[in-house]
């Protein structure tokens, strides 16, 4: 094998240098030598090809344009395995068989062109989980061409497969469960490859209800503690749900597909409802604006109503207080009118005037029944007296009768 020579001169200086750098080694104990050439299905040598030592990768070697390599590896009894590989072809491991000290051995490879395809074994997690009732045969996988290869599409009804496609390409691997969304996967392959593609599911499930979240606020003050309240108002459903706002004001409740009136209520406020329709998987977003007697569809708040009454009893006390005043005040001057009839008053300053006087006490007037009036001037005269003090009127006789 006369193409050998050079490379079997240049794999002994390698040895002889590694023995010249690490004296205390040896050349013999604890290394071996291992050579070959590479050749594809037809006999051409492969340039290019490499071989690593499994397991001590930094022992390794590329083939030349002869297809040959020589290489030194770890002394080890039991032999080492080698891996060949090429690109486009297949890869190849072979064993060197057991090993002696200062070893020399020969192991030649032959690669073969890798078929147009690779194997895609598919696997659609998770599986079985506890409490599941999957069963059999619900799973489907199904395989199509992603980019750049024959038009390509496979599926069946699994959850673990094995699927041969043509290579090299990009491909969709799709995964469907009843009650999740697909679980997708993009891989690309080459010639010859064999490739475990997991499809999970985990975060996919479907879900069974709507998301209505919401805020209720009074003038722009978050409202915390208000019940919301949704009630359903048509269908097979027939039990409301409930929520309370956080001190945000900001309320969430799932809910069922269906049609529902959302109304929130709150001691002091009055009454809001919307009405929402509920499908599954969407969220929605909810404002209530509250508001202090304010007024509904029902007529005036409670607050409202209760605001006219007081009004109304206080007018009507105010009128009750002032009728007993005026009938008090009305009582009383009829009292005073009746006690001045059986009262004796001086004819000229209209003073007091008890019975057993004979004068007022303020004027000095003489009292009518104590005396007569002159019938010319007017002059009040004692009962006695003969001659008016005034006009000097004497007739008096004839008007005493």
């Amino acid at each position: 094998m006369t193409g050998r020579a050079p490379v079997v001169v240049a794999g002994l200086l390698l040895v002889i240098l590694i023995a010249a750098a690490m004296p205390s080694a040896g050349i013999i104990i604890g290394t071996v030598i291992i050579d070959g050439q590479v050749t594809d299905s037809d006999g051409a040598p492969l340039e290019g090809a490499r071989v690593v030592v499994v397991g001590w990768e930094e022992y390794n070697a590329t083939t030349d344009e002869n297809g040959s390599y020589i290489m030194v590896a770890p002394f080890l009894e039991v032999g080492h395995t080698l891996k060949f590989t090429h690109p486009g072809l297949v890869p190849r491991d072979i064993s060197t068989g057991p090993l002696e000290p200062d070893d020399w051995v020969t192991i030649n490879a032959t690669l073969s062109e890798a078929p147009p395809r690779a194997t895609l074994r598919i696997v659609l997690l998770p599986w079985n989980p506890l409490g599941s009732n999957y069963g059999l045969r619900q799973d489907e996988i199904t395989v199509i061409n992603a980019s750049g290869t024959p038009s390509f599409e496979w599926s069946d009804t699994e959850s673990e497969a094995n699927v041969n496609v043509p290579a090299p390409g990009s491909y969709q691997v799709i995964g469907t469960r009843p009650g999740y969304f697909p679980a997708k996967v993009t891989i690309d392959v080459v010639r010859g490859d064999r490739i475990d593609v997991d499809v999970d599911f985990t975060g996919l499930k479907k879900p069974t209800y709507g998301v209505v979240n919401g805020t209720v606020e009074h003038r722009t003050v978050p409202l915390a503690n208000v019940t919301v309240v949704a009630e359903p108002e048509e269908g097979e459903l027939t039990r409301s749900y409930q929520a309370v706002t956080d001190s945000d004001g900001h309320f969430s409740m799932d809910l069922p597909k269906g049609n529902y009136s959302i109304r929130v209520q709150l001691e002091g406020y009055s009454k809001l409802s919307q009405g929402l329709d509920v499908d599954v998987g969407k969220d929605y977003e909810l404002y209530f604006p509250m508001s202090v007697a304010q007024e509904t569809a029902g007529g005036t708040s409670s607050y409202v109503g209760l605001l006219v009454a007081a009004v109304i009893v206080t007018v009507l006390a105010v009128i009750v207080v002032m009728a007993l005043r005026t009938q008090r005040r009305s009582a009383a001057a009829e009292a005073e009118k009746a006690a001045r009839k059986d009262e004796l008053r001086c004819p000229s300053c209209d003073a007091l005037a008890p019975k057993d006087t004979d004068s007022c006490a303020e004027c000095g007037t003489a009292f009518p029944w104590k005396s007569f009036r002159c019938p010319d001037c007017g002059a009040v005269m004692e009962l006695d007296a003969t001659r008016c003090p005034e006009c000097g009127n004497q007739t008096f006789d004839l008007h005493r009768g």
